[in-house]
């Protein structure tokens, strides 16, 4: 057989088996839809966690956090521009140089200054709602009232958790990370500067760098609920969100209020790390974010 021929075959196969991953995505997502369930774990299938309540990790070294940096995502999203260009060899927006020129300048301005507070708790759904307990004595939880999904409407993130009627309470872990007040106010002083090139750089790079704090302390829950091996990150497999469970923020469709940051905030002691929220439930800084831990193995089939 020739190149040619031997070409369009590997083609033929690489195709087929594209075609074939599809279906089996297409056809499980339709066998969800129609059982409109997610399936009730055992109670030997729940993780345990190596501690109840709240941590706090303050002075988080870069060098674990920007492993967990999504340079495509910055370039691409953040920044607009392509990965490769044709740009001047001097030109300040060749991509890698500039994301050099920027860690550099942040280090010598000691602008990384990362912090983070997360917690595992006692939790039971009750239809759409999920009952976080803050401790075992805990007769009023916290109650997170989530919609239906847009494309499962019959389920909700509740619905990733043991309801009330069993035996055992399931676990849930939150996080609450943010890059300071340093960064921050940085940043804004560019566009008071009115340096709005500098800022729309800058305020991406801060923003993809908060990203990449929550993807690591997202990682670290998943070891210590023995879901990860305890060994040297794969960064690849968590960049493609390879691993079980998901991690949610408040704003998004399955997470949509905002004033749901404010009973985060009240779990981990936000203030702690010098995080607070304005009267409209944003967070300040404004490089700060929380999230929902799934630790549920289907999730990554419907997020």
């Amino acid at each position: 057989m020739d190149e040619e021929g031997r070409g369009q075959k590997d083609l033929q196969i690489i195709t087929s088996k594209g075609l074939g991953r599809k279906a089996n995505v297409m056809s499980h997502r339709k066998a969800l839809k129609e059982t409109g369930k997610v399936r009730r774990l055992q109670p030997e299938e729940i993780p345990q966690p190596p501690f109840w309540g709240k941590r706090r990790l303050k002075k988080i070294s870069p060098e674990k956090v920007l492993p967990f940096l999504n340079k495509k995502v910055l370039v691409c999203s953040r920044w607009q521009l392509k990965e490769k260009v044709n740009l001047p060899i001097n030109s300040r927006l060749i991509p890698e140089a500039l994301l050099s020129s920027f860690l550099e300048e942040a280090r010598q301005n000691d602008l990384l200054q990362f912090q983070a507070a997360y917690g595992y708790f006692s939790a039971s759904s009750q239809r759409n709602k999920l009952l976080v307990f803050r401790s075992e004595e805990d007769s009023s939880p916290l109650v997170f009232d989530f919609p239906g999904l847009k494309s499962f409407p019959a389920i909700s993130l509740a619905d990733f958790f043991l309801p009330e009627s069993e035996n055992q309470k399931d676990v849930v872990a939150f996080s609450l990370v943010t890059s300071g007040r340093k960064l921050d106010e940085f940043i804004k002083d560019k566009w008071a500067r009115g340096d709005y090139a500098d800022y729309f750089l800058w305020h991406g790079f801060g923003a993809e760098l908060t990203e990449a704090l929550a993807e690591y302390i997202h990682f670290k829950i998943r070891q210590e609920l023995g879901l990860e091996a305890k060994k040297r990150p794969d960064y690849a497999a968590s960049l493609r969100k390879k691993y079980r469970g998901r991690r949610l923020s408040p704003g998004y469709s399955a997470f949509p209020q905002l004033e749901d940051q404010e009973k985060i905030l009240e779990l981990l002691n936000g203030e702690k790390i010098g995080v607070s929220l304005t009267e409209t439930f944003q967070l300040v800084p404004e490089l700060t974010t929380t999230a929902i831990i799934l630790h549920h193995p289907d999730a990554s089939k419907y997020f």
